[in-house]
């Protein structure tokens, strides 16, 4: 199903070089911890994130990883996931398939995703 490394303990597969907010089909298509959200109009093909983050940690369990931000989007609220992070005006890692940086709306001020847009 896609994943390259197994976790006998929790009886999960995973891609080990997969990062939050990469296209998917499936759980093993993500990184260990994070599960496949389809059918969200804001990531067409899918897209891995991270349920359960706090967005004011700064070590442990609920940071996200590198590249990622913790926010709540309406689909999650009041939960807070993990998304793919960016920078106004650097483009997102997935620009060619029309994802572009903004600000969700229940972000904290600085925190940007990238989202779909359209198409490229």
């Amino acid at each position: 199903m896609g994943g390259d490394t197994c976790d006998p303990v929790h009886r999960t597969c995973y891609a080990k070089s997969a990062h939050i907010g990469d296209p998917c089909q499936h759980r093993a298509n993500c990184p260990l911890g994070a599960y496949c959200r389809l059918g969200d109009p804001g990531f067409p093909g899918g897209a891995c994130l991270s349920l359960g983050c706090d967005s004011a940690a700064t070590a442990g369990v609920d940071l996200c990883p590198p590249g990622a931000v913790c926010v709540s989007r309406g689909p999650d609220s009041p939960l807070q996931s993990c998304y793919p992070g960016c920078v106004p005006g650097i483009p997102c890692h997935r620009a060619a398939e029309g994802f572009v940086c903004e600000a969700s709306s229940t972000a904290p001020a600085a925190a940007k995703i990238c989202m779909w847009q359209g198409g490229p």
